[in-house]
């Protein structure tokens, strides 16, 4: 008999009867689940308390012996630990006492793949997953941009309540509804109830500035150059051209856009003094792109020049208004954050050891302790509060990447370890319910504790 072989056994078993316990600790729960799901919530019970174990030297022991690891037991927690456990027990030479699971081996893939078509819609054929897209705003004035996120594979667009009103989300769905769809299956429609507002605060503006730069590798060797769209009206046309890293421009001449042909060369000297050459390389309705391997700091009121050798003629335009932006905070390893009850927008700070920015949420000043932990920004960043007044909670930063990370406004704010007593439906997601029933397939319900 195999000593070894034996003591996993035990180790498997006792993890075996904990899953158990926590489902008798739960069975109230259970109970009060709809019948057709209350075997996977009993699934659902064995998978929390498996994942409050630390099983990485068990799941070492098991590899080592060709066995599951237990890492993709998700859908028949219990099943996958009786059919190691059988195997375990068979080579000891033990009794392995088995108990019936709620959802057999295979079962629960089944299960998940089923609910999966009946809430989000038949897979598609061509991939193995779904995609969800959040509309944006401008969706609710253009069937063009809903149109091409259908055409390009959209399966389900969500709408996010937290953001717009109901006048725009009906203009989303009414688009959504008049997209030339032909063989596409039906756009499923998902709207994100807002739930209770934790954010960071607001920022104070910064200048109204704009830096154009290319990508350089670690060599500083230019390897995609910046793009700048070019535009005399406060948004570009449609056929204008976009995507990730095309800077808009406004000019305020748009006589001085119209003749521009590709190849013209434009010079502007930047808000530093430095000189800038641009090309242009398109033109489209409404402006065009000029391209640059130089690094450029715009501000309003620059003067943009083009010289015309042949006509011996130079023609000039200035830079439009330029929209100021929030400031934010740069936050690096051993920070501290401090969050305020108040929400007067604050000052960025670029580097610095202390940062302040509002906490939308007043409760988490009475409900938050000394120690317990906070996440910000989707856990970009985090550490343990030292201290908590009234009015403020300060966070010293322990766990950020490399080289810091920015701190905006508007950015999620988390307390694990803290008993906020909210309700996880507001007034708000009550109003905002009975529009949701009217349009949409699917109600995401967040901050759900209990």
């Amino acid at each position: 008999m195999d000593a070894h072989v034996t003591a996993l056994a035990a180790e498997l078993a006792e993890l075996r009867a904990d899953l158990i316990s926590a489902e008798g600790a739960r069975a109230d729960v259970i109970a009060a689940t709809h019948p057709r799901h209350r075997r996977s919530a009993v699934n659902l019970v064995h998978y929390v308390e498996l994942r409050r174990h630390d099983l990485r030297e068990v799941q070492a022991k098991l590899a080592g012996r060709g066995l599951s690891s237990l890492g993709r037991c998700e859908a028949n927690v219990l099943a996958t630990i009786e059919a190691v456990l059988g195997l375990l027990s068979n080579l000891a030479g033990v009794d392995p006492s088995p108990v019936t699971a709620s959802i057999s081996l295979g079962e629960g893939d089944q299960l998940l793949a089923d609910n999966a078509d009946l809430l989000l819609g038949p897979n598609p054929a061509h991939r193995s997953t779904r995609i969800m897209v959040t509309l944006p705003s401008a969706a609710a004035d253009s069937p063009l941009l809903v149109n091409k996120l259908v055409a390009n594979g959209m399966d389900i667009a969500r709408i996010n309540c937290a953001h717009d009103s109901a006048e725009q989300w009906k203009a989303m769905v009414d688009n959504l509804g008049s997209c030339d769809r032909r063989d596409v299956p039906k756009v499923r429609t998902a709207m994100d109830l807002a739930g209770p507002k934790l954010r960071t605060g607001p920022m104070q503006l910064g200048p109204a500035a704009l830096r154009v730069a290319p990508v350089r590798d670690e060599l500083g060797h230019v390897t995609q150059p910046a793009l700048v769209w070019l535009t005399a009206t406060n948004t570009p046309a449609p056929d204008a051209p976009s995507g990730r890293g095309v800077a808009v421009v406004p000019v305020d001449d748009a006589a001085f856009l119209e003749v521009r042909r590709p190849d013209d060369r434009l010079e502007i000297t930047d808000s530093r003094g430095s000189l800038r050459t641009w090309k242009v390389v398109e033109t489209a309705t409404g402006g065009c792109l000029v391209s640059t391997e130089q690094t450029t700091y715009l501000t309003t009121g620059l003067a943009l020049s083009h010289h015309d050798e042949a006509a011996g003629a130079t023609t000039t335009a200035l830079v439009g208004e330029l929209a100021r932006r929030e400031q934010m905070h740069r936050v690096q390893r051993g920070d501290r954050v401090i969050l305020t009850r108040s929400l007067e927008a604050e000052e960025g700070t670029p580097e610095g050891a202390t940062h302040r920015i509002g906490c939308t949420l007043p409760e988490a000043f009475t409900a938050v302790r000394p120690k317990e932990w906070v996440w910000l920004d989707d856990g970009k960043m985090g550490g343990p509060v030292d201290t908590v007044t009234p009015d403020e909670i300060t966070v010293t930063i322990t766990d950020i990447r490399p080289g810091g990370a920015n701190l905006k406004s508007g950015k999620g704010i988390n307390f694990p370890d803290s008993d906020l007593r909210l309700d996880a439906l507001t007034a708000k997601d009550r109003d905002d319910l009975p529009f949701v029933v009217r349009h949409a397939d699917i109600v995401n319900f967040s901050f759900v504790r209990r």
